[in-house]
């Protein structure tokens, strides 16, 4: 996962390993609640704007379907 600058949740699936990902210290943006009960100041979820993720770079984001 360090390989990346930001994940992002798009759908809840066993076959991923939700935990590893939450803690693997990679930005991420929870965009289906799969992370409920996991606080860590590396995820967001939508609609928490009280919250935002400072990364201290620049990032490039990639979105590939």
């Amino acid at each position: 996962m360090t390989t990346y600058d930001l994940v992002v949740v798009l759908t809840v699936h066993s076959a991923y390993n939700l935990n590893g990902i939450a803690t693997s210290e990679v930005s991420i943006l929870d965009t289906r609640n799969a992370l409920n009960g996991i606080e860590l100041p590396n995820i967001a979820r939508i609609g928490d704007i009280s919250k935002a993720i400072d990364t201290g770079v620049s990032e490039k984001v990639l979105v590939s379907g």
